[in-house]
């Protein structure tokens, strides 16, 4: 039992009035200081009755894109053999709780109500039991008690789609893979020999036109293995993009999916997901739904290297300095790195690395498909 801030306003004055109408021998002043502390008195009373009604929850989804209200259905049952006064049901966590007034409701019986709760931010919530409140006629207290179960939904990344990207990593505007791979079986380019390359990728026309050793420079549309690593340190969203990367990583990861790629998400954090070719998105999102900055705990080696062959590294950041992108490149696998910043969208290449750099998901999906 609490008071409401009407309760708390009477109460003072009823304190006021009742203190000053005493030490001022002032009868009527005291008379109304007592009026209100009846009042309160008699709102104490009514809200001392303890209604016998249960309230159950129940999510129509437990999943939804960030911005999508999660709709819900309350059943609230009247198990008294009176009926039961009007009562306020409290329900939602976070800045915008649903609060639902219920007329009486008579012996025995039921009543059914529809509502949404709002989802503005990614993340995982867990919503407590929905509150029966009672409050007297003149709303000066109110008396609460939470009823069912508390339920856990997720909020998802919103995400664009991305048909340009394969399941053998990104591909360019003809389809190809747009970065080479050793161990490939499709033809990517032509390059000079280096020591290591195996004698069959020797293409010997054009050796000798050149008189040099050329190879052909294979990619990998066959190896749907695809590495997507998100940075959550703190350092290059200094301008609040991390919300936007964790949006272009998931679009990265859906796309991944949608192409029969398995896939490894892992933030620098030391977080990591593995997902089977054909996965549901559920799976990335609700992984990417729980994902906040947190201090590095895996190098740019150990984020980028792992233990498969990957068609392609993905990595997701926020502006970083150059030579941070050259570590990333100097990791391993060929790397694509998505910056998000202030700058326009552009493409570079930076110590061996396509660098993309976008304001926001939405500009780096539009030139992406476009």
């Amino acid at each position: 039992m609490r008071l409401t801030a009407t309760g708390w306003g009477l109460a003072i004055a009823a304190s006021v009035l009742i203190a000053a109408g005493l030490s001022a021998d002032y009868p009527e002043v005291t008379a109304l200081g007592a009026t209100a502390a009846t009042l309160l008195l008699a709102a104490a009373v009514w809200t001392a009755r303890r209604p016998n009604v249960s309230a159950r929850r129940e999510l129509q989804h437990h999943r939804v894109r960030e911005g999508q209200p999660i709709r819900c259905r309350l059943v609230v049952h009247n198990d008294s053999a009176r009926p039961s006064p009007e009562l306020d049901v409290v329900d939602g966590s976070g800045e915008e709780p649903v609060r639902l007034v219920l007329g009486g409701l008579p012996a025995q019986a039921s009543d059914e109500v529809e509502y949404q709760l709002p989802t503005r931010r990614r993340g995982v919530y867990t919503a407590p039991p929905p509150a029966i409140e009672l409050t007297d006629p003149v709303r000066l207290l109110r008396r609460s008690r939470r009823d069912g179960s508390p339920d856990t939904y997720y909020v998802h990344p919103d995400y664009r789609e991305l048909p340009g990207f394969g399941a053998g990593g990104p591909l360019d505007i003809d389809g190809e893979a747009l970065t080479p791979r050793r161990d490939g079986s499709a033809f990517y380019s032509l390059r000079s020999y280096v020591p290591g390359d195996e004698r069959r990728l020797i293409h010997w026309p054009s050796t000798a036109r050149t008189g040099e050793l050329v190879v052909r420079h294979l990619s990998a549309p066959d190896a749907p293995e695809c590495l997507v690593v998100l940075d959550t340190t703190a350092t290059p969203y200094a301008d609040g993009r991390f919300e936007e990367a964790v949006r272009v990583t998931a679009s990265l990861c859906v796309s991944a999916l949608d192409s029969g790629a398995r896939l490894t998400l892992r933030t620098t954090g030391d977080l990591e997901l593995r997902c089977a070719a054909k996965a549901e998105h559920g799976e990335p999102l609700d992984f990417l739904a729980g994902v906040d900055l947190a201090p590095q705990r895996l190098s740019w080696a150990q984020a980028v290297v792992g233990d498969r062959e990957w068609s392609d590294a993905l990595v997701v950041s926020g502006a970083l300095a150059a030579t941070e992108v050259g570590k990333i490149a100097a990791a391993g696998p060929p790397v694509l790195v998505v910056q998000l910043g202030p700058a326009p969208f552009s493409t570079r290449v930076v110590s061996g690395a396509t660098v993309v750099t976008a304001r926001t998901c939405a500009e780096f999906a539009d030139h992406w498909n476009g």
